[in-house]
Formats: structure tokens, C-alpha cells, sequence
């Protein structure tokens, strides 16, 4: 079993403990945390949104001819 978090906030770290407490491994996934912010989770899978949106952006304009 284990639980995966993807709308990540603060507000998750109290269910994170007690999954942590009850031997269930915590994943989060699209936003990046601080390691040790948040303790129980055991691995952070994010993206850098400001980067992808400038990227997007980018490729947009590109294809426009911008």
C-alpha cells in the first residue's frame, strides 16, 4: 500500500504523519518540496512550473512565428 499526494499544501503534513506512523509510504508528486519539510514522504516527483510554462510559452511562439 502507499499513498500518493498531487495537490500538494502544508495542510497535508497531519495525514502524512499518520501514514508515515501507520508504515504507509508517501509519495508527492508536481510540486516541489523542501527535502525534509514535510517528514513520511519518501519521494518528491515535481517539475520546475515556472521553467515548463517558459518552455511552453517558448514553443508557442515558435509556432506562431513569434
Amino acid at each position: 500500500d502507499g499513498m500518493v499526494v498531487v495537490a500538494f499544501d502544508p495542510q497535508w503534513y497531519p495525514a502524512i504523519a499518520e501514514a508515515e506512523a501507520a508504515g504507509i509510504p508517501v509519495v508527492v508528486t508536481h510540486f516541489p518540496i523542501e527535502e525534509g519539510s514535510a517528514p513520511g514522504v519518501v519521494s518528491n516527483i515535481a517539475t520546475d512550473v515556472a521553467a515548463y510554462g517558459a518552455a511552453a510559452a517558448d514553443a508557442i511562439g515558435e509556432k506562431i512565428g513569434g
